[in-house]
């Protein structure tokens, strides 16, 4: 077959209808939209803490200013993890972006067509209301968190810790691992690309390791979740009291870490939304 000269190749790939929104943006070939995304957001990190908020549940506690410490560390912790999963997202969508859009050209044709989405990468990651300027203000806050929840230590009028739940969380910093994978959507998105088949691969691996990604970040935050909130609650107990309450809080953490786990199996399984339309998208070399 002879091929189509490169120039006009280009011509016809700038002239082919592609999919895309009002506002212009090329919906991602692994999410068929311009706003899908598998990460947690980075400026709602913060938000799901409340540790410096009024009425702190660290305040009466004899080592109030360390858990402060600890609890901004965590927050922070959370905040760079949300960064780096939007930032390889990022560069995962432009590399994707290129690979169908930029299909069969070389040499400058080549650069010129990867120019726009390598812009739209490094302005998503580095540019103004980027992730990095995000990161920064979210780190920023988990701080004032810590400035907020110090000031309270000792505090006579706080109220009493004991029962209280959330004590360094009102919600959940990471996204779910079932919601991370159906965010992709591959499924007819590299039909005709060349080499597609090893495409529908490799952005299955990228739809997993999100959902790996998500899960992994939920049994951390088990960790974190109760090993505040314990601490909080069996405060001030001693013999068979304290031992009751540790182990209810253990029981807690082994059920919340074996729900995960079993969410991350049906995720990743045989019929799991990755698998699913992975097995979708290898038809791509026959249609």
């Amino acid at each position: 077959m002879k091929r189509t000269p490169l120039l006009l190749l280009a011509a016809l790939l700038a002239l082919a209808p592609r999919a895309a929104h009002a506002d212009g943006a090329v919906d991602d070939p692994l999410t068929n939209d311009p706003n899908g995304n598998p990460c947690f957001a980075v400026d709602d990190v913060a938000a799901q803490m409340d540790f410096g908020e009024p009425n702190s549940a660290f305040a009466r506690q004899p080592n109030c200013p360390s858990l402060c410490k600890k609890a901004g560390a965590v927050c922070q912790r959370y905040v760079k993890r949300a960064a780096s999963c939007r930032t390889a997202f990022a560069r995962d969508a432009a590399t994707f972006k290129i690979k169908k859009l930029c299909d069969g050209l070389t040499g400058a044709d080549l650069r010129t067509c990867q120019a726009p989405f390598q812009t739209e990468r490094d302005t998503a990651i580095s540019g103004a209301g980027g992730i990095d300027e995000l990161e920064s203000g979210e780190l920023s806050k988990c701080g004032d968190q810590v400035t907020s929840c110090t000031a309270q230590c000792g505090d006579p009028n706080a109220p009493a810790p004991r029962g209280e739940l959330g004590t360094a969380f009102s919600g959940l910093p990471c996204a779910d691992p079932n919601d991370a994978a159906q965010t992709f959507d591959f499924s007819g998105t590299l039909i005709g690309v060349t080499n597609c088949t090893h495409l529908c691969v490799q952005a299955f691996n990228v739809c997993r390791r999100s959902a790996l990604d998500a899960a992994s970040c939920q049994l951390s935050l088990v960790n974190d979740w109760i090993g505040f909130d314990s601490q909080v609650d069996c405060a001030g107990l001693k013999g068979s009291e304290l031992s009751d309450c540790r182990n209810g809080w253990s029981e807690d953490e082994r059920s919340w870490r074996q729900a995960i786990i079993n969410e991350r199996a049906g995720v990743l399984g045989s019929g799991g939304a990755c698998a699913s339309t992975a097995q979708k998208c290898l038809n791509c070399s026959g249609q």
